[in-house]
């Protein structure tokens, strides 16, 4: 139902709001939230977001929009967990291991 939504929503000029998503099929936020994640991590979907909401991805460009976006949020949230436990942020790292939650 989610990716009959977002397959007319392709291209971020066309993103639509997760709250409209959940208005739309009857899913609460939260979980419409979920599946969107789900749909990415666990079946490969390019499915991008922005302030306008969520898209499919569309073209290289976007590719690289989102990557440089969820790169620097990830690092970000890293730099904020080492200033927490007041270690370097190479510590961070070195404290879990990675790994990959999708195939």
């Amino acid at each position: 139902m989610i990716m009959n939504i977002l397959d007319d929503c392709r291209g971020k000029d066309r993103a639509i709001l997760g709250p409209t998503i959940s208005s739309m099929t009857g899913i609460k936020y939260d979980e419409v939230r979920q599946l969107i994640s789900g749909l990415i991590t666990h079946h490969g979907k390019l499915i991008g977001s922005c302030s306008r909401g969520y898209y499919m991805i569309v073209d290289p460009a976007e590719v690289d929009e989102v990557y440089r976006s969820l790169r620097r949020r990830g690092i970000a949230i890293l730099y904020r967990a080492s200033r927490i436990k007041k270690i370097s942020i190479v510590d961070v790292f070195g404290q879990g291991e990675l790994h990959e939650t999708g195939n």
